[in-house]
């Protein structure tokens, strides 16, 4: 370990982030597969973490490109920051992450989230079947001030619920191709002033806004989640 922490600080270089100064890497992935792996290389960050604390830094970040990125957030980087390093600089992608442990404790979540939308946002979930996403939207727009009986559009394709700002909830289940997608009129909602919650983001990433807010599910047993809400410096 005094070696990878020794050879990680004369390597790589230091970034003020929101006037923190914080120790960055880039590469991580060569570095996982040289020391054994991704459980190995968490084990190495909590250590280096520990060490560039008492060197004067704030903490950690990791540039990364792409898929690479949630992953490593998972790992524990300080306050879940994961900067993407591209032709446009450095983007910052901040998480909140929940565990819930009911139904309630969902849609309270989701309710207090609601206080950070803005019109045109657009929350693009994540997770299998049964993980709460409906749940989670009866609770979004309770906290937009709807007082409308919530229900997964799964045939209806969507659904809007009067609050301020309006929004819309759809169900990409069946939606397959583009022409599918198309005909939602999925399009016409978006930069309508309304917020979006949107079931089944996966059959629609490739058409999905640029700053959309990612919300994943995770089943951690039953009755239990971790939500996990990626956006900009709101979240």
């Amino acid at each position: 370990m005094p070696y990878l922490i020794e050879n990680f600080i004369n390597h790589e270089r230091q970034v003020v982030i929101d006037n923190k100064p914080l120790m960055c890497m880039f590469g991580a992935d060569a570095f996982s597969k040289k020391i054994g792996g991704d459980d190995v290389m968490k084990q190495a960050f909590d250590y280096m973490e520990q060490e560039v604390r008492l060197l004067g830094f704030d903490g950690m970040i990791y540039l990364c490109c792409g898929s690479s990125e949630k992953k490593k957030s998972d790992m524990g980087f300080d306050g879940c920051y994961a900067y993407n390093w591209g032709t446009n600089g450095y983007k910052k992608q901040v998480n909140i992450s929940s565990i819930t442990n009911s139904a309630a404790e969902t849609e309270q979540f989701a309710e207090e989230l609601a206080k950070l939308l803005r019109p045109d946002d657009t929350l693009a979930y994540f997770g299998g079947l049964g993980m709460g996403k409906t749940t989670f939207t009866r609770g979004l727009a309770r906290g937009l001030g709807s007082a409308d009986e919530v229900s997964s559009p799964t045939f209806s394709l969507v659904h809007e619920y009067r609050c301020s700002p309006k929004l819309y909830h759809f169900d990409m289940y069946r939606v397959t191709s583009f022409d599918d997608l198309y005909s939602t009129g999925f399009f016409d909602y978006l930069e309508s002033g309304a917020v979006l919650a949107i079931e089944w983001s996966e059959n629609i990433e490739g058409a999905l806004p640029e700053n959309c807010i990612r919300v994943t599910f995770e089943r951690l047993d039953e009755s239990s989640r971790r939500i996990t809400v990626e956006g900009d410096e709101r979240f």
